[in-house]
């Protein structure tokens, strides 16, 4: 008897806690859609509303906001509109080039300020021959799965995690050919990615014939 009260009294307060973390989520993901109002917003703000540890809760609502927010900016900076064109170019990290050229360029990253914003996380001013060259690169995905990466390691915490999730995200949305070349060279275990991707894919076509 006493097995089975301690038993109950553990599968509520675990139906409790999951059902507190749902509605949490669920707020998140609508802080989400409320954030892609202004993209300018800083990390701060971001990292306050939608959170950037570990947790599911904390750390899926920031990544899906790094995916969209990159998604919006691409349409922005081909908007019939020269205000939105011109203020999504003001914040887009990924116009300019900030990829290594090879293994040993590589150097470990300097701390972003917690509210730095996207345009101050760059080195110099991108020049309009930059800009024009990263935003009419093939069909301008390229943009988009740089722009979420760089993004998402600049809202800080459990940075790999919420990186790797929204440079997922980006990446199944605009494909592999999107990705810089100059990042695959310098990934760590890149080529057992695209074999075991690649596995995964011929599976999925088998198996939905």
């Amino acid at each position: 008897g006493s097995v089975a009260v301690v038993f109950s009294a553990a599968f509520r307060c675990s139906h409790a806690g999951l059902k507190d973390a749902v509605e949490d989520y669920v707020k998140k993901l609508s802080a989400v859609k409320a954030l892609l109002e202004d993209i300018t917003t800083s990390q701060r703000d971001v990292m306050a509303q939608l959170g950037n540890d570990i947790s599911a809760s904390k750390a899926v609502p920031a990544a899906i906001f790094s995916a969209l927010r990159a998604l919006k900016l691409h349409d922005d900076l081909r908007s019939d509109s020269v205000e939105r064109r011109d203020a999504a170019r003001s914040i887009c990290v990924s116009l300019v080039d900030m990829t290594p050229s090879s293994e040993d360029d590589v150097a470990a990253p300097s701390p972003v300020p917690a509210d730095a914003t996207s345009s101050e996380m760059m080195s110099s001013e991108p020049t309009s021959s930059e800009m024009t060259s990263s935003a009419t690169h093939g069909a301008d995905d390229y943009m988009v799965l740089s722009e979420t990466v760089i993004y998402a390691i600049s809202v800080g915490g459990d940075t790999d995690t919420i990186a790797c999730m929204a440079g997922g995200i980006a990446g199944a949305f605009c494909g592999a050919a999107t990705a810089d070349p100059k990042w695959a060279a310098v990934c760590e275990g890149f080529d057992t990615a695209m074999v075991l991707a690649d596995k995964f894919h011929t599976h999925y076509e088998r198996v939905n014939k």
